[in-house]
This record gives C-alpha cells, sequence and structure tokens, in this order.
C-alpha cells in the first residue's frame, strides 16, 4: 500500500469519490497526504456535513476573599476542581468554567490551619449558572479573636470570648460599657455600637482583649431624640438609628476609624402606610426588628391603622440617604413583630411574630417585599430568628402555647425562600430571648435567662449538636447580641 493511502470503508457516492481520490491515479498517489485531506474536508463542508449547534456559553466561577491572612485556604466546585488559594488573596477564580445551565456548589475543602487558625466560610455559593457569571464571596476571619458582645435590660454591655475550637463560652464575663439600650456590630466584626436612652447619643467602640471596649475617635456621638434602636447595612458603609419619631437618623462609617459622621438629610421619614387612605407613621422600631441589604433596609412601622407594616425605604450607595417607598401590611392577628432578619443572599426576608413566621420575598431596587408565606402552627409562638451566614440555613425559638419551647431547624429553598424542617425540633428553652450564630457560622447560641445554650452547626447538614459544656452561664438575661472581632 502507498505511504499515502488511507484505507477506508465507504459505500454510494462519497465512498466512490473518496476512493477515486485516495487509491486514483498515480497523480494522486503522489499528492501530499495534506492535499488529501482538504479535498475530502472541503466535499464534506460543501454538502453540509460539518455544521453543528454551537456550544452553550460558559462562564467562569469566582468572586471576592475577605480577611484571608495565612496560606491553606482550598475551595472546591462540585466536590472537585480543588484551588489552592496563597495568603492575602481578595479574589478567586476555578479554571474550568461552567456551562449556562448547570449547577455550581462551591465549598471550603480546608481553611487555613495557621497559625494563626482562620475559618473560612462561603457566601451565595451554590445554584444555576444563568446568563451572568455568579458573585460569590468567601469570607475569613480568624476564630480565636471572636466574642459574643450583648446588653442587658439595665443597659450594661458584656462580652463573652469564645473558644475557637469548642465554642464554649468563657466562664468569666467581661462588663464593658453601660447605659446601652440598644446595640449593632458592623459587618466586620470590627467596630460595636450603642445606643443610650438617657444621654440622646450612639457611641461607638473597638473591642481590646485586655480593656474591654475601647471609645472610637469622636465617641458619643450626638443622636437626639433617645435613640433605642440600631441597624447596619450588610456593606458596613451607613449605620441608622431610630430616635422616637416616625423616621430614621443616619451615618456614615468611616472604615478606617469607625467614627460617625451624620448624613446629609437626616433625619429621613418613614412613608405613609400604602393603602388608602394615607395613614401617617407614629414609631419605628429596630431594636430587633430592622433588616437591611446593600441597597434597601426594611423597618417595622406602628401605624394607627393597621398596627404594624414592613416600611421599606431605598439607601442612595453614594450618600446614605434613605427615600421611603411602600409598606406592606403584617396581619394584626399575628400580633408585634419581636424579630426580622434577611438571608446573607438579600433574596428573602423572615418575620416572627407570635402567630407566625413570616416569609416574604426583597426586592431591593424598590426597596419592598411581597409575601410567599407563613409557618402558622396553631400550637406555638414564634421568638427570634437567625440566617447562618451561607444563606442555607435558618433557626429559630419558639414556645408551646401551653408550656415548653423549642428550637427549629430549617434549610431554605434557594429558589423560593421556603423554610423546610431539617429534622424535629430541638427542646428548647422557656423564656429564650435571642437567637446568635457565630460569624463562622460554626456554633449558634440561644439565650434565655442567665444561660446561654449552645450548639455546634453541622455546616454540611445544618443540624445542631449541643456543645460540651452547655448551657454557660451568663451575668444576665440579654435583650441584643452580637458578635465581635478582638484585632
Amino acid at each position: 500500500m502507498s505511504p499515502y493511502s488511507l484505507p477506508l470503508v465507504s459505500y454510494g457516492f462519497y465512498g466512490r469519490m473518496q476512493n477515486r481520490l485516495l487509491t486514483g491515479g498515480a497523480q494522486h498517489r503522489a499528492a501530499p497526504r495534506s492535499g488529501l485531506l482538504f479535498a475530502l474536508l472541503f466535499l464534506l463542508s460543501a454538502c453540509g456535513g460539518g455544521s453543528s449547534a454551537p456550544p452553550p456559553a460558559t462562564y467562569a466561577i469566582g468572586g471576592s476573599i475577605s480577611g484571608l491572612r495565612v496560606a491553606g485556604l482550598v475551595l472546591q466546585n462540585n466536590g472537585g476542581s480543588n484551588l489552592s488559594v496563597p495568603a492575602g488573596a481578595s479574589s478567586f477564580r476555578f479554571s474550568t468554567p461552567v456551562a449556562s445551565g448547570s449547577t455550581y456548589d462551591v465549598t471550603v475543602l480546608t481553611s487555613p490551619p495557621g497559625p494563626p487558625a482562620q475559618s473560612c466560610t462561603v457566601q451565595n455559593g451554590s445554584g444555576t449558572i444563568s446568563s451572568v457569571a455568579p458573585v460569590i464571596n468567601v469570607a475569613c476571619i480568624t476564630a480565636a479573636s471572636e466574642i459574643l458582645v450583648g446588653i442587658d435590660g439595665t443597659g450594661t454591655i458584656y462580652g463573652y470570648p469564645i473558644d475557637p475550637d469548642t465554642g464554649a463560652l468563657r466562664s468569666a464575663s467581661v462588663t464593658m460599657a453601660a447605659g446601652a439600650a440598644a446595640l449593632a456590630t458592623d459587618p466586620t466584626g470590627k467596630w460595636v455600637y450603642s445606643a443610650s436612652l438617657s444621654e440622646n447619643t450612639v457611641s461607638g467602640y473597638q473591642v481590646s482583649s485586655a480593656a474591654g471596649l475601647q471609645d472610637i475617635p469622636g465617641s458619643p456621638f450626638a443622636a437626639p431624640n433617645q435613640s433605642h434602636g440600631l441597624v447596619i447595612e450588610p456593606a458596613g458603609r451607613y449605620l441608622y438609628v431610630t430616635a422616637g419619631l416616625p423616621g430614621l437618623l443616619g451615618y456614615a462609617i468611616n472604615s478606617a476609624s469607625g467614627a460617625l459622621t451624620p448624613i446629609a438629610g437626616s433625619p429621613f421619614p418613614a412613608p405613609a402606610y400604602s393603602a388608602a387612605p394615607a395613614v401617617p407613621p407614629l414609631s419605628v422600631s429596630c431594636q430587633l426588628t430592622c433588616a437591611a441589604t446593600p441597597s434597601a433596609l426594611f423597618a417595622t412601622i406602628n401605624y394607627a391603622e393597621p398596627a404594624y407594616a414592613l416600611a421599606g425605604f431605598s439607601i442612595d450607595s453614594a450618600t446614605g440617604a434613605l427615600t421611603g417607598t411602600v409598606t406592606t401590611t403584617l396581619p394584626a392577628a399575628n400580633g408585634t413583630p419581636y424579630d426580622v432578619v434577611i438571608d446573607p443572599s438579600g433574596n428573602f426576608l423572615y418575620a416572627s411574630m407570635p402567630g407566625a413566621l413570616g416569609i416574604y420575598g426583597v426586592d431591593s431596587i424598590a426597596a419592598s417585599v411581597t409575601s410567599i408565606g407563613a409557618l402558622n402552627p396553631p400550637t406555638i409562638q414564634w421568638g427570634s430568628v437567625a440566617a447562618e451566614p451561607s444563606g442555607k440555613y435558618l433557626y429559630a425559638s419558639a414556645g408551646y402555647i401551653d408550656g415548653g419551647a423549642l428550637l427549629e431547624q430549617f434549610r431554605i429553598d434557594p429558589a423560593t425562600g421556603l423554610p423546610t424542617n431539617l429534622a424535629p425540633p430541638l427542646a428548647g428553652q422557656a423564656g429564650t430571648t435571642l437567637v446568635v450564630i457565630d460569624r463562622t457560622g460554626r456554633f449558634l447560641y440561644a439565650v434565655a435567662g442567665t444561660s446561654a445554650y449552645g450548639y455546634s452547626i453541622d455546616t454540611s447538614t445544618g443540624l445542631l449538636t449541643a456543645l460540651a459544656g452547655s448551657p454557660f452561664a451568663i451575668s444576665a438575661s440579654l435583650t441584643a447580641a452580637s458578635t465581635a472581632l478582638i484585632p
């Protein structure tokens, strides 16, 4: 056989043409192989044999990283494609793109072992690729520096260091400040703010392991009309205060020092009730019942009729100024709202009332919410609610009307926001006032009286397991709590 001949089994017209080209006269046998292949491709393409549907669009899977100090972080997508991330990185990107319509699930395979040891969690890490690449964030903190901060009914602020390995609260609490009526911690965990009823001020602090809370420059800051509620939007740029008037005060947060500067136009009035006839607001509550996305804030408003509604405010990203938009009625039969949270994705809002746990879809652009459904079993009353940092799980305290308590464990449907039970509820504690999750998403604390019941969170299933040594003694019953970081 000639070195330029190719063995073919072919039939019909194409077979005859191919055999003539490849086994014809001497002039064809002597032709270069590239010429033969070109002729074949030309004939096939001329007859439409080379056409095919365009491949689906592909998108890179990546996002931002915050707080990564040391090496050792390894990420995965869909259980593979291991990606090692160097120390100090502020972003990541997997080398293998994902086709439109396919799913992605970015998880942490290994957090940096240190020193110092860090714990990293993924926010908005799973879903289905549509027409745009997903925006994913990996947040890393040095777990050993975390502290539970809370206030009691007398206005005293306490701090309880968290054991980074076991989640146990250290028995020796640190009395940090006095005179507080409300509490908020910025998203980075660096700054703590408290409002004072008696002094008409907002105080700002940085946590110190040696000296408790240290005043930030310029603290306390003037806040007229007896401040009694605080909320910080998730990007950490602006703080808003309810101050005994039908609206909110606004402050810009200096990211370097934590100092507060009043926002031009503050205070910002709450909207009138949307349905006719218009009803002016009586008061705004933000003790536990305000929540925000980076571009919208939702506050519980007391109106003469109906009793309560969720009022939306759009946030000007450049200035922090608020504009009241629309209101959504909270059914009067469900009672006074107790707690309001927005899941980390910013897509769903959960409002606990004695008679129902309301679920709402969030439109941050319009600063509005739409009712999706409610959990309202007739035998229980809902209390505090907390969303786990990845946005996959939701936890809520509740009490039985005839006595007893429970702690509910839910998985959040990422498409609908509806919570479904992970397992039967755990036995709770009567008088639970707060449910707080630490910044790593590994530990949950349910505060009841002078005890904090601690649980570990299985990050793969969301299930809770009581911590060794729980419950942990605390100095007083807390009315508000959060977690902060010790630098």
